[in-house]
């Protein structure tokens, strides 16, 4: 179930890679075509390549526009399959050659129509493995959780409740509804979700009253409220629970009486909500954020590869096995991952408790469980290359609250529980602040900081400044 804004951000994210790909094969055909002439002198020459590039004013507006008109900008929730993605492609550019030959006919430019072909040769095969790699991403996310949204519901069996639940039941990629919390335990909550292909109540899990202690276990990225509880008015002490935890509220509005309200209002699969989120984040930049980070690190990963090597070398050579630290993290909205790093422990070092007056484990400045070698790869951040992998995967972001494993997470009271709405980052307010010179306090308001006031721009600087941390090594233990 993706939201219009989500949408928008995907189609700007696809169309800005769509257009760096024709540019790109425009510049790759015509140094091919040059080099296949050379060769093998099977094609013409072809025109100065300042003239040649002038197709890039009239390739990327015909491309572009019909790639809207056969939708090929609209990949959200994994609802394409291959063989439509192809069909979708070849006729856009089955169109777009026969266009753009009549504008060349028409203005009589004349360039190799070799060249042209090679071009939308080019062009077909890069968008086409691009949105395979697209489609191939969603259905993993959806496949893991990581990209569908998890709902807990809160009411009395109803009208709405079921029209809700059959509408969604319906969807391509369908949201997951973890359960169900009533006055009463309905008869027919046996877990199953339809029955004759109508669907049912989700499990039941508990009363209202159990709203806290079920977010704090489940990993939760909405709650929506239907009669007799979706009244803001008379509900603000669930909403003071879903505001600590940082996560969104809907209240279902009744299409007859819908009350005076001055919060978000919007429709999920034809059901009313009014939408009540501490962050308000635009969901087309938490989307344009999502496919950022996922270009972003297949990069690192590709430029860092040397690193990692010669790392993950080191560390067989001087440490032994494993040469990868593992361990189970909390991730947003208590989704639970296994978290990559350069092992810089002593094999089978004993877990240090968290001392008093905080939660969570701050590192020490002279840990003897770290070895050698370890304190270096802690000094140049060069331990935390394999959370590349994590960024990829969906589980993590290149930005955000660092992710604390489960213990420590579940330590954490109150409005710091927050942190949990956005993905963890590999780098954060946090690192490039001061690290493990800071105490509890301050991390938990950089944190919150950050969730609050959430911005590409504000990524940006935390990335630029990243680079500072790293080489100072300021607070790195």
């Amino acid at each position: 179930m993706i939201h219009r804004g989500q949408q928008s951000g995907q189609h700007l994210v696809i169309v800005t890679v769509d257009t760096l790909l024709l540019v790109a094969s425009l510049f790759v055909t015509h140094h091919l075509h040059s080099m296949l002439n050379a060769q093998l002198g099977i094609f013409k020459i072809p025109p100065p390549f300042h003239e040649y590039a002038l197709l890039v004013y009239l390739v990327i507006p015909v491309w572009l526009s019909l790639g809207f008109l056969f939708g090929l900008y609209d990949m959200h929730g994994g609802t394409w399959s291959g063989a439509a993605i192809f069909w979708a492609l070849i006729k856009q550019h089955g169109i777009g050659l026969i266009l753009l030959s009549l504008i060349l006919f028409i203005g009589q430019i004349v360039i190799n129509r070799s060249l042209v072909g090679l071009f939308a040769l080019s062009s077909l095969l890069s968008m086409l493995f691009f949105r395979l790699l697209i489609l191939a991403r969603l259905r993993y996310l959806y496949r893991t959780g990581q990209g569908q949204t998890r709902m807990l519901l809160v009411g009395e069996p109803s009208a709405s409740m079921e029209r809700f639940l059959r509408r969604a039941s319906g969807e391509t990629c369908p949201t997951k509804i973890i359960g169900c919390l009533s006055t009463a335990q309905p008869e027919e909550a046996d877990g199953t979700t339809e029955r004759d292909g109508e669907p049912l109540l989700p499990p039941f899990l508990g009363t209202p009253e159990d709203l806290e202690g079920i977010l704090k276990e489940h990993a939760v990225d909405q709650v929506l409220f239907f009669p007799p509880f979706n009244q803001p008015q008379t509900g603000q002490r669930w909403l003071d629970v879903c505001s600590t935890f940082g996560i969104a509220a809907y209240f279902s509005v009744d299409w007859m009486h819908l009350p005076d309200v001055s919060l978000r209002f919007l429709s999920l699969d034809g059901q009313p909500f009014v939408y009540y989120d501490k962050q308000m984040r635009h969901p087309g930049g938490v989307a344009f954020k999502a496919g950022f980070d996922f270009v972003s690190a297949l990069l690192g990963m590709l430029l860092l590869s040397p690193f990692f090597f010669l790392v993950g070398l080191a560390c067989l050579l001087f440490q032994g096995r494993p040469v990868l630290f593992r361990q189970e993290r909390v991730g947003r909205n208590g989704r639970r991952f296994e978290i990559l790093k350069f092992r810089t422990m002593k094999a089978n070092a004993v877990a240090v408790e968290p001392s008093e007056g905080s939660p969570v484990n701050v590192k020490e400045a002279s840990d003897p469980r770290v070895t050698l070698l370890g304190r270096f790869l802690r000094k140049t951040s060069l331990d935390e290359i394999p959370q590349l992998f994590n960024v990829i995967n969906g589980s993590m972001s290149l930005v955000g609250p660092r992710p604390l494993p489960i213990e420590e997470q579940q330590r954490i009271e109150g409005t710091p529980r927050r942190r949990l709405s956005m993905k963890p980052g590999i780098t954060g307010l946090w690192q490039v602040s001061g690290r493990s010179d800071l105490d509890f306090e301050q991390w938990m308001e950089l944190d919150l900081y950050y969730v609050d006031n959430w911005s590409f721009g504000l990524d940006l600087r935390v990335m630029l400044r990243t680079f500072w941390a790293v080489l100072s090594g300021k607070g790195a233990r």
